[in-house]
């Protein structure tokens, strides 16, 4: 949702820079015809028009001090309404990560407990098997224990680190084009043109 608004807005900037640009092409063509047009060397009044583009920007979960003001003119507890609000959204964020954090490192534990209980299990088995008369069987049961128990850590291993790269690369700064986060849009103030007074 704030994306479109987002790429409405700068629609609607490349559309007012545009126009701009036509005028000043506009005048200064016309300028042109009225100095080749005079025979009589008249002198020629020049009047240039100067127009200031003023675009604001702002990203964050908080509106920009001026949007916030203008909430207070709306109702004077807007402002307050709003902070509580970001308050608690950072709060109920700060819980929600703190649960998902709980919880992957209690399954990495309950992992690591879970291996060790059926590597030991094995080799316990194959430790029986080898005194009571079959060493071949014990050592084939031992072995593939160990292979499993090897094969895991490193599969285990290798997957954290596939984890932790695609993070790294979420956690890239964001292209100067497009200055929000994946997150969170960007939240813009409407652009304001102000033309100057005619010369």
């Amino acid at each position: 949702m704030n994306n479109s608004r987002r790429r409405r807005k700068e629609k609607e900037l490349q559309r007012q820079s545009q126009a701009l640009a036509r005028q000043k092409h506009y005048l200064d063509a016309r300028e042109a015809a009225i100095e080749t047009s005079s025979e009589n060397r008249a002198p020629v009044v020049r009047t240039e028009e100067v127009n200031h583009l003023r675009v604001y920007q702002h990203q964050g979960p908080l509106p920009d001090p001026r949007t916030l003001f203008g909430y207070g003119a709306a109702g004077p507890d807007f402002p307050e309404r709003i902070m509580r609000m970001a308050e608690s959204e950072q709060a109920h964020r700060h819980r929600r990560d703190l649960v998902v954090i709980g919880g992957r490192l209690n399954q990495e534990k309950l992992g690591t407990s879970a291996a060790l209980i059926v590597s030991l299990f094995g080799l316990t088995v194959a430790a029986y098997v080898t005194v009571h008369g079959f060493p071949a069987t014990g050592a084939i049961i031992g072995g593939a224990d160990l292979v499993a128990l090897a094969g895991l850590f490193i599969y285990g291993r290798s997957r954290n680190e596939r984890k932790q790269e695609a993070a790294k690369g979420d956690a890239r700064p964001p292209d100067k084009a497009s200055p929000q986060s994946p997150e969170r849009p960007a939240e813009t103030t409407p652009s304001e043109v102000t033309p100057a007074p005619n010369s």
